[in-house]
């Protein structure tokens, strides 16, 4: 609003007022007579103004925070591939079924977390004529984290491959393996049954 510092006569300046309104403003001639109801024109063109600028920076904000949040969940989500990728052992030995997803994409996947490696069997006579087995390996593990190595089984068959006798190995190591190391092993059974002719070595448990 701009008023005669001489007369006391005021107006809206130009620039304020959209065209259509100051279409409106020309047809009614008689509000250019009327400061007050000018005005009150320009209290309510003022409000109008406020309000759309206000809803705009409402828009703005909702936009902002939609975009925030879909940064967020794909952080997380980059987070959680990478975690996946980064510790298929740990994965697979808490959700087994994971194991095939990792097969599809090439990523061998191992829920024990280790490897046995490097089994070797002898037999020796002791001085009372009783015949001993002993088997000798290496369990390493595999995972990128150091872990305790799981107990192991071991399995007498013959040519048939059928199971002669079992037994367990509780521990191999009372330590942690530190993750791309190895822990040696070895196992005795007495008198062994005759005809056997392979070992086989298994991890115990849920392994």
């Amino acid at each position: 609003m701009i008023r005669c510092a001489a007369c006391g006569h005021g107006w809206l300046e130009a620039s304020a007022i959209e065209a259509g309104v100051m279409e409106h403003i020309g047809d009614d001639i008689h509000l250019a007579e009327n400061p007050g109801m000018l005005e009150a024109q320009a209290a309510r063109l003022a409000a109008e103004a406020l309000a759309a600028e206000k809803a705009r920076r409402a828009r703005r904000a909702r936009r902002a925070a939609e975009a925030r949040r879909w940064a967020m969940l794909s952080g997380a989500l980059g987070i959680t591939a990478a975690l996946l990728w980064a510790f298929p052992a740990e994965v697979t030995r808490f959700a087994p079924g994971a194991a095939r997803i990792y097969s599809a994409f090439g990523i061998r996947a191992n829920p024990a977390g280790f490897d046995i490696s490097g089994l070797e069997t002898s037999q020796t006579l002791t001085t009372s004529g009783q015949v001993v087995l002993a088997v000798t390996g290496k369990v390493a593990n595999t995972s990128r984290l150091p872990r305790k190595a799981p107990g192991l089984v071991f399995i007498l068959r013959d040519e048939k491959g059928k199971k002669l006798h079992q037994w367990t190995l509780p521990a191999v190591s009372a330590k942690s393996v530190p993750a791309g190391r190895s822990a040696a092993f070895i196992t005795r059974l007495a008198a062994p049954p005759r005809g056997a002719r392979r070992v086989e070595v298994r991890f115990s448990g849920n392994a």
